[in-house]
């Protein structure tokens, strides 16, 4: 069992700078309220005579609040134990299970700096991280043709200059409304560091990703899946496949503190979150587990990282869940790899568990069409009705009877 646990205090702001990305901007710049940065020169998004500006003002990669050293460091040792696991995957034999499904391409190439802990790097984390959504925030799109090409990270905001030249359009209006919705009872909103650029409203920062948040989270809250953890009387757990940069975990743990979060995932992939949520929730225990030592499992922990070629063992060692999550990835794996998540994830649940999964039948392009695959071990208990979707088509599974 390798463990990391800490507690930190929060972050300093400290300016940070790197060559080889970009400089920050000067340190006499100033702050509104809301974070976002004043400098002296006029930028769009300081013209308050704009349509939008009674609503929301643009919000550039130059108005991040850095990460403290104390973030910085959460998120490199985090990042140590990640490396580890990455050089454990590559002494595996493949089984069916363990090697990476030849749908999903990675990030490890082009996210090298990130996975070695540069700062500058782990500054634009979520510029980095659209392979797990489809979506980039560095050029506010989903088409492949846009966000898939060589991308040149060193000035962010050359490039978000032309997305807030196009003014706050229908979809980003929606996404203001949905915040506002959402935030009594489960903000959507993920913090302005590591690379979170959008409108930023009453209630915080909105983007593409947002607005995919938005609708993930009114499914789950319409399927009944929130509900059935939001219970405070004991600690759920929410086991989650396949955990991206690790925004939904962050709002749901946010939401729920009394949440012990399991996210298992690519070594290459865990980088991403584990970073993220090291740096973004210091006061979070954190905690790793590779099937190699000793297990002691604490559910007492906040987050729980995972590496793939672990499932079978910290199956064995959890016992128990009470959520299982896949959104966008299940798709992507081999049969034999859903498979395997499947017959775990029915082991873990009890019979009143759920698993919430949204996916696309990616058959098109050689994938699968996860229900058939799913329904060997689950029976189907989504609601007739869902409204319109976006991403994926969400699903509510329980256990089958024994």
């Amino acid at each position: 069992m390798r463990r990391h646990h800490g507690r930190l205090p929060a972050a300093d702001h400290r300016e940070g700078a790197d060559r080889r990305f970009g400089r920050r901007p000067a340190p006499g710049s100033r702050r509104n309220r809301c974070g976002c940065r004043k400098t002296r020169s006029m930028t769009p998004s300081d013209d308050l005579t704009k349509p939008a500006a009674d609503r929301a003002r643009f919000c550039y990669f130059r108005d991040q609040i850095p990460l403290s050293d104390q973030q910085l460091a959460r998120a490199r040792n985090a990042l140590d134990i990640v490396r580890s696991f990455m050089e454990t995957q590559k002494t595996l034999d493949g089984d069916g299970f363990t090697e990476t499904s030849p749908l999903w391409t990675g990030v490890t190439d082009y996210a090298a700096d990130l996975v070695a802990g540069e700062q500058a790097a782990l500054e634009r984390l979520r510029f980095l991280s659209w392979p797990f959504s489809g979506i980039s925030l560095l050029h506010m799109a989903t088409s492949p043709e846009v966000i898939g090409g060589p991308t040149d990270y060193s000035d962010p905001d050359a490039s978000l200059a032309s997305i807030e030249a196009r003014g706050l359009d229908l979809e980003m209006s929606h996404a203001l409304d949905a915040a506002e919705q959402f935030s009594a009872l489960l903000p959507i909103t993920l913090p302005q560091q590591m690379g979170e650029v959008g409108w930023l409203g009453p209630h915080g920062v909105v983007n593409l990703d947002t607005i995919a948040f938005s609708e993930r989270i009114a499914m789950m809250a319409n399927f009944g899946a929130i509900q059935h953890i939001m219970e405070q009387t004991r600690r759920h757990v929410v086991v989650e496949i396949g955990g991206g940069f690790g925004g939904i975990a962050y709002i749901l743990k946010r939401a729920l503190p009394n949440l012990h979060y399991v996210i298992v995932d690519l070594p290459s992939s865990l980088a991403f979150s584990a970073a993220y949520l090291s740096a973004t929730r210091p006061d979070a225990r954190i905690a790793f587990f590779d099937g190699r030592s000793e297990a002691n499992l604490d559910k007492n922990d906040d987050f729980l990282f995972v590496p793939h070629y672990a499932w079978s063992d910290i199956v064995e060692c959890l016992q128990h869940a009470d959520l299982g999550l896949n959104t966008l990835s299940f798709a992507e794996m081999t049969e034999a790899q859903v498979d395997g998540y499947g017959q775990g994830l029915a082991r873990l649940l009890p019979p009143d568990g759920l698993l919430f999964e949204q996916n696309f039948d990616d058959r098109r392009r050689g994938g699968l069409n996860v229900p058939d695959i799913l329904s060997r071990y689950f029976d189907d208990v989504s609601p007739s009705e869902t409204g319109p979707i976006l991403r994926g088509v969400p699903k509510l599974w329980a256990p089958k009877a024994a």
